[in-house]
């Protein structure tokens, strides 16, 4: 299955190390790959250095695709995480 979905990056401090951390874990937990695009430029959220060169700041949008079994579950997961729902 893969899923398609533009979302709003919400968090205060836009997309930065812990972020990153996080779309790994979320990758490798539910066995899916994700990968972020920004202005036709895309990254493979396995490798947290790409996810930063995004360089995304709070009310920035980038389209999130996730191929894999469990993608609903991740992108609930992924959507959470940007827009600042995460449970700590």
């Amino acid at each position: 299955m893969t899923l398609r979905e533009s979302i709003e990056v919400r968090i205060h401090c836009g997309i930065h190390s812990r972020i990153g951390v996080e779309l790994v874990k979320i990758a490798e937990s539910t066995g899916v790959a994700i990968q972020l695009t920004v202005n036709d430029r895309s990254v493979d959220c396995r490798c947290i250095l790409e996810v930063l060169s995004l360089a995304l700041t709070r009310g920035s949008y980038v389209r999130v695709g996730i191929k894999g079994k469990a993608a609903e579950k991740a992108m609930s997961s992924v959507r959470k995480l940007l827009q600042g729902e995460a449970d700590d």
